[in-house]
């Protein structure tokens, strides 16, 4: 009957092991599925996606648009916290309850300030990603009950400029005319009948702005009354031959002036607008992130207006141990297919280093003679890129089974890419199963340092069992280890060994 049973542990603690050593393949699995996934939020607002700051409260609800499989996000909920605040900072969402809402009450804060109505975007970002990405957004609006006059956008404009992440919802206009910015200006409170409210509206920078379009007009009055509590406003951009680039310009909002003192000397906030250039190239990556195991991520170029001659830009990158221009490096523009999106693609480099992720850039340069002088001295942004690292350090704990009086033995390998010359440091650490420290066996609870380089990638650590009189049958421990320090590990790693009772049960 003993025999029997130390049979069964012996099959179950094979089984462990088994399993305990196939967990390294599933964390990378997953490690490898959520660099090609991303988290695609689902938001719905059962009332209006407006605050107030009288305190109003408004219910969001977040869910995921398809089911993440093994993955589990940790999306954190980002605000404006200078005009509401939220009841959660993080959503989670796996495979169980990824249809499932998760509701966010946003509540309107109040500042006392004559701000307007603000709108600002709740966004939920995966921080936990290869690399930050947002996985939806919301614009919502936040009502000012500090002024008598206010000024409300249209709507939300239809995206949003990173390269102004001040400005909060963007707000733009074009040097070609095609996109112009509009926002109303209302009054909050009755006007009694013959009176009539004027504010003056005036163009920090005439070269950028104008309320008129395709001429000069830096600055208006809107006049509200009773018969008119609103007024809208267009503003346009104002084109140049200089490759200057997008330029911010403002809407000045003066003082309201009116003979009934209850409307006058109330300042709305002013309106910050963006000028988009139409004298440059433009770059638009991709995904920015390749890989040293070759893959790849195209770079879109075109022009935002037609050239007078043919341009050719040239693509470099700034660490050619890290990404390689795979295809041609130049494209070439001409007066027919300025418009047309053409691709330059780059690839990672490999090498044999534990270096991490690295970034470098990718650089443009005007190479071929243009004879339109806007587009010789052209310059364009660089596009950013990271070359994920592929050479990491693996690890495996092997437990020996011992009879108790008798020491267990844990084997540590480390697995470590051709030519590595790097070390790593790691904790040991023991804990119990059905043996007990300090009764059956004694550990390192609190973690053994050990140190490995190319020269000894394998360690053994020896623990001291028990023996005892008492009958207590077949008992297991586990250890693993944790990285430190040194080159990166791909994960930790676990075993467990067996304590063989060497005490009969007699029966009388």
């Amino acid at each position: 009957m003993i025999n029997t049973f130390k049979s069964f542990i012996r099959r179950q603690t094979s089984a462990v092991q088994r399993r305990r050593r196939r967990r390294p393949a599933w964390q990378s699995e997953q490690l490898e599925t959520r660099a090609l996934l991303s988290a695609v939020a689902v938001f719905d607002v059962p009332g209006s996606n407006e605050t107030s700051e009288s305190g109003s409260i408004t219910t969001v609800r977040v869910k995921l648009a398809s089911d993440p499989g093994i993955i589990t996000y940790n999306l954190d909920v980002v605000s404006d916290a200078t005009e509401v605040s939220v009841n959660k900072n993080q959503l989670t969402f796996d495979f169980n309850n990824w249809d499932t809402y998760q509701e966010i009450a946003v509540t309107g804060k109040a500042d006392g300030i004559a701000d307007g109505d603000i709108w600002w975007s709740l966004r939920l970002v995966d921080n936990e990603a290869p690399m930050p990405e947002l996985a939806g957004s919301l614009d919502m609006l936040n009502r000012d009950v500090d002024s008598v006059v206010k000024i409300d956008p249209l709507s939300p404009s239809a995206g949003f400029l990173p390269s102004y992440p001040e400005m909060g919802q963007g707000r733009w206009t074009s040097e070609n005319g095609v996109i112009s910015h509009s926002f109303t200006i209302r009054l909050q409170d009755p006007v009694p009948s013959g009176i009539s409210v004027d504010i003056p509206l005036s163009i920090d920078d005439p070269t950028e702005g104008s309320f008129a379009l395709g001429g000069a007009s830096s600055s208006t009055t809107v006049t509200l009354s009773s018969a008119n509590m609103s007024a809208n406003v267009t503003v346009y951009g104002v084109d140049d031959p200089f490759i200057d680039g997008d330029q911010i310009f403002k809407v000045i909002t003066g003082a309201s002036q009116s003979t009934n003192p209850a409307f006058a000397g109330f300042d709305p906030p002013d309106v910050t607008i963006v000028n988009i250039d139409n004298e440059r190239g433009l770059g638009s990556p991709g995904g920015q992130m390749i890989a040293e195991w070759g893959s790849t991520d195209d770079v879109y170029l075109s022009l935002s207006s037609r050239p007078a001659s043919d341009v050719t830009i040239t693509a470099s990158v700034t660490d050619t141990t890290e990404g390689m221009i795979l295809s041609s490096s130049s494209v070439t523009f001409t007066p027919e297919n300025w418009e047309m999106m053409q691709s330059i693609t780059v690839q990672g480099v490999d090498d044999s280093d534990i270096d991490g992720d690295v970034a470098f850039d990718v650089q443009f340069a005007v190479t071929g003679i243009s004879g339109d002088p806007l587009f010789g001295g052209m310059t364009i942004d660089d596009i950013p890129m990271t070359n994920e690292d592929d050479d990491m350090l693996f690890v495996d704990v092997t437990g020996a089974d011992a009879t108790e009086g008798d020491a267990l033995v844990f084997t540590i390998s480390v697995t470590a890419p051709a030519g590595w010359t790097g070390s790593v440091t790691l904790a040991f650490y023991t804990s119990d199963g059905m043996a007990t420290e300090g009764t059956d066996y004694i550990g390192y609870p609190g973690g053994l340092t050990l140190t490995f380089t190319a020269s000894s990638l394998t360690q053994t650590v020896s623990i001291s069992t028990i023996d005892d009189s008492d009958y207590e049958g077949d008992e297991d421990m586990y250890a693993w280890v944790d990285w430190q320090s040194g080159d990166p590990l791909m994960m930790g790693a676990s075993g467990s060994a067996m304590i063989w009772d060497n005490d009969e049960w007699f029966y009388v």
